[in-house]
């Protein structure tokens, strides 16, 4: 038929068809699909869904699913993850119709890229439930890379539904890396498997300097092995050390790396997605909330177009304002994010929740409300596991303790401090052991300790001046002032305040100038005990931008 002239109505079309055999037909859908692959062939993937068509028409079952998939990695470059995830099932669908040799890889791939879609979409429960699926048939036909392959990825939604079962997961895929003599893909695997384990689980240095490790082992041996998020999985590990501006450089790599790629490819939306859970906790600790408001903003559109993103930036808004003093507006915050539907755990919403009001109760002098609060992080379920629960339950204890100096019971005061001081001293975490060391050295000072104050100050204070933890350095010069005002050394003593309110004004002018956050955060007690009846205003934001 002329490309000039088509049927005036489709009708027309379809009864032609209707008309013609089985065997003509699929002889002339197979014949058409060549002439258009071959046609075509540069350009294939923008008629992948039409050749897939005519391929499964002529019955070649294999060549369909070919552009099947072509045709799904069409739609996700269009950020359509639910027309993949149908064209998916319908790939999944024709396994059946495969010779039984060619089955197993195909359809363990259908999965796993129905795995990664789902999580697109926020459906984090079926996507872990077919990443399993993708493990279990790997397994069935014998095929442990692509196993290990199915394992890891489900850390993915695992991480946030069940980092338990996650961490199954990924010790499983390590035994199974041991039975593959293929060293850079047992490194990858035990990275991935310490890295989650530290992130969700719990912190080891054991598995700390495993991590480290095995990356250093991959990029010597294989570092094409790496993709963009499980560098992304690395930087977590560098922010928790104290290497923020390692951490900032592989974050910023890594998704420059995904987007070169492929713009939708849905390894860039898990490198963007990981980058921004590492790039916003390393910011915070390093006292520039303004930029982390900035992204949480930018980024956290509606929790209907992905729920697992605005899950996250969410929280990190919420933990960012607890650090401002913004309590009110990281409970709110945490009592829009819980999760109607029920699929979502609330533990980490409650938890950032209960700090909140525990501080607030702080600061409004009621101290035995306060240490409930605090009390009910602490006394979280041990299997109630979300990001960086370990760091939050230390958090609780701080605060407690603080609650304890407020109400003048410094006995117990004493004894918390003591043993968030033995939690933060077994991680390799710069803020929570300068701010472990500050504590005690406050407990100290209250007991009218000062040779203790003295000794537990300095342990804080080199830590502040070794690494880039302004949030906690802040803090550690304010006591440092105190104490040695105490000591009657006021020379030192002012200088220490000078470097507190140098900090607390890196942290402000991390705001636009006109950010109610830089406000509520310049106006909190402990901040203006620093900064005493200075005014800092924009003038003052500008001053310190020209110096």
């Amino acid at each position: 038929v002329s490309a000039h002239y088509e049927f005036r109505h489709s009708l027309y079309r379809e009864v032609l068809y209707r008309r013609l055999s089985e065997v003509t037909r699929s002889r002339l859908h197979l014949l058409l699909a060549q002439r258009l692959k071959a046609f075509c062939d540069p350009c294939e993937q923008e008629l992948a869904t039409e050749l897939a068509l005519h391929f499964e028409g002529g019955h070649d079952y294999e060549q369909a699913i070919h552009y099947l998939l072509l045709a799904a990695d069409n739609a996700v470059g269009r950020f359509a993850y639910r027309d993949c995830v149908e064209i998916l099932h319908h790939a999944h669908e024709l396994i059946l119709k495969l010779t039984p040799s060619l089955r197993a890889e195909l359809e363990v791939r259908i999965l796993e890229c129905m795995g990664d879609a789902h999580f697109a979409l926020g459906a984090l429960a079926q996507s872990a439930q077919t990443y399993a699926a993708a493990a279990t048939r790997a397994q069935q036909a014998g095929l442990k890379k692509a196993q290990m392959h199915a394992l890891t990825s489900a850390m993915y939604p695992l991480g946030f539904i069940g980092p338990e079962q996650g961490v199954a997961a990924m010790e499983e895929a390590v035994k199974i890396s041991m039975s593959v003599d293929d060293p850079p893909r047992l490194a990858l695997t035990q990275m991935l498997a310490a890295g989650f384990r530290l992130v969700f689980d719990s912190w080891s240095q054991m598995h700390a300097e495993r991590c480290t490790s095995a990356y250093e082992t991959l990029v010597r041996l294989r570092p094409s092995e790496l993709d963009p998020y499980h560098g992304i999985v690395y930087a977590h590990i560098l922010m928790l050390t104290g290497n923020y501006g390692e951490a900032l450089d592989l974050c910023e790599r890594s998704v420059s790396e995904a987007s070169a790629s492929g713009v939708g490819q849905v390894v860039n939306f898990l490198a963007h997605f990981g980058a921004l859970s590492a790039k916003t906790s390393a910011l915070m600790r390093t006292g520039q909330l303004g930029k982390v408001l900035q992204i949480t903003k930018a980024e956290r559109t509606s929790p209907d177009e992905n729920w697992p993103l605005y899950w996250l930036l969410s929280f990190r808004e919420a933990w960012l304002r607890t650090l401002a003093f913004d309590f009110e507006g990281a409970r709110r915050i945490c009592q829009a994010s819980c999760n109607a539907a029920g699929e979502y755990p609330d533990e980490q919403s409650h938890a950032i929740d209960q700090m909140a009001a525990g501080n607030l109760a702080l600061h409004e002098g009621k101290y035995s409300q306060a240490l409930e609060h605090f009390r009910h992080v602490q006394d979280l379920d041990v299997h109630t596991k979300f990001y960086l629960h370990w760091e939050w339950r230390m958090m609780a204890r701080l605060e407690s303790s603080n609650a304890w100096l407020l109400l003048g019971n410094i006995v117990n005061a004493r004894t918390a401090a003591d043993g968030f001081l033995e939690s933060a001293l077994s991680t390799a975490d710069p803020h929570l052991q300068a701010l472990a060391w500050d504590l005690k050295a406050r407990a100290a000072l209250a007991d009218s300790d000062l040779q203790g104050a003295r000794e537990s100050i300095q342990e804080a204070l080199a830590i502040v001046d070794k690494f880039q933890s302004v949030v906690a350095a802040w803090q550690v010069y304010a006591s440092a002032w105190q104490i040695h005002r105490q000591l009657k050394e006021n020379k030192i003593a002012e200088a220490y305040r000078e470097h507190a309110e140098a900090c607390i004004l890196k942290i402000a002018d991390s705001f636009a100038p006109d950010e109610p956050l830089r406000t509520t955060f310049l106006a909190a007690a402990p901040v203006r005990r620093v900064l005493g009846k200075r005014v800092v205003n924009k003038a003052t934001r500008l001053h310190h931008a020209s110096a």
